[in-house]
C-alpha cells in the first residue's frame, strides 16, 4: 500500500489515499500524459485528451487482461 492522490468519484474531488497498484500500469498511464503534455506545447489547439482503462477478466482460461484507449484531439501534424 502507498499513499496516492485518487479521484473519489462519489466527491467528485482528488483525494490522498492508501492504494496497491499495478507499477507497470500506472507507467503506462504516465507516459500517455507526459506525451500530451508534450503534444499540447507543441499544438495549442489540442483541447481533449481521454484515457479509458478497461479491466477484462477470463475466469474460464484464468487471464486477466487491461485494454488501454487513448483519444486526443489535435490535429497530429509538426508545428515548428
Amino acid at each position: 500500500m502507498q499513499p496516492m492522490w485518487v479521484l473519489d468519484s462519489d466527491r467528485k474531488k482528488i483525494v490522498q489515499r492508501s492504494i496497491s497498484y499495478v507499477p507497470g500500469l500506472y507507467k503506462i498511464f504516465d507516459e500517455i500524459m507526459v506525451n500530451a503534455s508534450d503534444n499540447k506545447q507543441r499544438d495549442p489547439t489540442m483541447d481533449t485528451i481521454k484515457i479509458t482503462i478497461d479491466q477484462v477478466c477470463g475466469f474460464a482460461l484464468l487471464l486477466w487482461c487491461v485494454f488501454v484507449f487513448v483519444y486526443a484531439l489535435s490535429d497530429g501534424l509538426s508545428h515548428t
